[in-house]
């Protein structure tokens, strides 16, 4: 007699923000509120030991999520409108018919690497990326063509300004915000920014809207000059930008360079 393994339904965090067109931190965090008020404990990283898993973004790139089972999902999403609702429930019900056809892997060309290579240094050249930003890059590149980048592509890389000795590993770097808050200074991060840019040190650049083309979105860089300071990392909230970080023991030299008189006490 042969027996049938039924195979518990789960959804991911990522899958239901792409269903619903929700940003996947925003959904994050409805599942965080509902998992407390149901009685889960979660961790300080505000993970559960029951639900968090890590599943790849449209990048391939690793990130943490929530993996929830039918019913969970189905509470979540109670707080949300019915055709979102709608979306989510056709879902559920395709995944616990066994309907969908597992993804058709692209084949590997690897006569094109070179060409993406290429392009991937353009950009990390115009956007003055760090090395450890570059390799980031070149790992979701070469997920995406079908190439598994473990093996091709060192474990790490060194971010530090050019000629700083670092025994082999980078220097602490930090947001703007983080840093002015440690030093107790009571000025904006948009006026930092504002003088930073005055002293040639950043410089705002601007992207294609992902929703709306015609528009452009305006993120900063740290300039050439300005990456004696800090480096530029991929953005956590669109990998099409960059965000500038700060060296921690370099960031009062920064200061010096920009109001001198406001930014001390």
């Amino acid at each position: 007699m042969t027996s049938i393994v039924e195979i518990p339904v789960t959804m991911s965090s990522r899958e239901i923000a792409e269903l619903t067109g929700k940003r996947h931190d925003h959904v994050m965090a409805d599942i965080r509120k509902m998992l407390v008020d149901l009685g889960y404990e979660l961790d300080t990283d505000g993970r559960s030991p029951e639900f968090s898993g890590d599943v790849p973004d449209s990048y391939g790139r690793i990130q943490p999520a929530f993996l929830l089972p039918r019913e969970l999902t189905e509470v979540l999403i109670l707080g949300y409108s019915a055709p979102l609702r709608l979306k989510v429930v056709r879902r559920l019900r395709e995944l616990e018919q066994g309907s969908l056809k597992p993804p058709v892997s692209r084949p590997v060309d690897i006569a094109e690497l070179p060409a993406v290579v290429a392009s991937l240094e353009i950009v990390a050249r115009s956007l003055n990326v760090c090395e450890s930003g570059k390799l980031q890059m070149y790992g979701a590149a070469f997920s995406r063509h079908g190439v598994d980048p473990v093996g091709l592509l060192p474990a790490y890389a060194v971010d530090a300004p050019a000629g700083y000795v670092t025994a082999g590993s980078s220097l602490p770097a930090f947001s703007l915000t983080h840093l002015l808050k440690e030093h107790g200074i009571q000025m904006s991060a948009i006026k930092v920014n504002k003088a930073l840019e005055q002293a040639g040190l950043l410089e705002l650049k601007k992207r294609p809207s992902t929703k709306s083309p015609d528009r452009l979105k305006p993120f900063w860089a740290l300039t050439e000059y300005g990456l004696q300071y800090g480096k530029n990392v991929t953005s956590p909230n669109n990998p099409r930008e960059t965000q500038p970080l700060f060296f921690a023991d370099r960031f009062q030299q920064l200061l010096a360079l920009i109001e001198p008189s406001e930014t001390r006490h």
